[in-house]
């Protein structure tokens, strides 16, 4: 398919040269034919010198109207260097400032993220205002347990590497990433429809009224502000509903939640 795709755009190429290469024999044609009747007309005696000197100015601002028009509308035959519907792969370091006691790989964090980098949507709306920082249990390396969170610019992880399993680690960094999102884009974060859901989908949110995934939704502990960590837990559960207990089938539990996040997020 790849090959097919640069033998069409080098057969697209080659058109697009031969019609430029015509365009300028007959432009170059077009000279010829008013040198040839500036001649004709001064032998005739039909204008003087001045006029046929204004014949010529006109030919000339054609020939260059004409050209200055290709060159504007990018040349003919130009192609750009990614196909249509390729994309250009970005790197974590692109994404992420990482420091810390225990600093994560970038292929460790691609094989983490891999589902929710690849959406460009998420990717955009994480990379709207630069690199996102992240500390890897720095400061509280010996922590006993596995929690994450945003302060500021930068995303806390305590206890990443030791005490986190790789699925913890994975939902840890897509729920942080959630509140990076709503940090950073004001609008899409104030338009998560909170309370609607919340009546429409009850059985999908816990006592304290977030969404039944989030570890705390039913006591006491984690981020006190119900609708932020609905919108965070609701990035997070979108991208790995499978791989958690809660709400395994979320888009089917929770449709309505599941429908703002995949239309608004990815």
């Amino acid at each position: 398919m790849e090959e097919d795709n640069r033998r069409k755009d080098l057969d697209d190429s080659l058109r697009d040269a031969y019609s430029t290469y015509r365009t300028a024999r007959s432009l170059a044609g077009l000279g010829r034919t008013l040198s040839a009747a500036r001649g004709a007309i001064a032998a005739a005696g039909v204008i003087g010198s001045g006029g046929w000197v204004a014949l010529i100015v006109v030919g000339l601002l054609l020939v260059i109207s004409v050209f200055t028009l290709v060159i504007v509308s990018g040349s003919p035959g130009a192609t750009s260097e990614i196909s249509p519907g390729e994309e250009q792969e970005i790197t974590t370091q692109q994404i992420f400032e990482i420091e810390g006691n225990d600093p994560l790989s970038d292929a460790y964090l691609k094989e983490l993220l891999s589902d929710a980098l690849s959406n460009n949507k998420f990717k955009t709306l994480l990379t709207e205002r630069g690199l996102i920082n992240i500390s890897i249990n720095k400061g509280r390396a010996d922590f006993a347990g596995c929690e994450a969170e945003v302060l500021g610019k930068t995303i806390f992880f305590y206890g990443f590497s030791k005490n986190c399993s790789k699925s913890e680690q994975k939902y840890l960094l897509l729920h942080e990433l959630g509140h990076v999102i709503g940090n950073r884009n004001a609008r899409l974060y104030q338009s998560f429809p909170y309370e609607d859901l919340k009546e429409a989908e009850s059985s999908c949110f816990g006592r304290r009224g977030i969404l039944l995934s989030y570890y705390y939704s039913d006591r006491e502990g984690g981020g006190k502000d119900v609708f932020d960590e609905t919108f965070a837990e609701s990035i997070a559960q979108f991208s790995m509903y499978n791989e958690r207990t809660r709400l395994k089938f979320f888009p089917n539990q929770c449709p309505k939640i599941y429908g703002w996040v995949k239309d608004n997020i990815f």
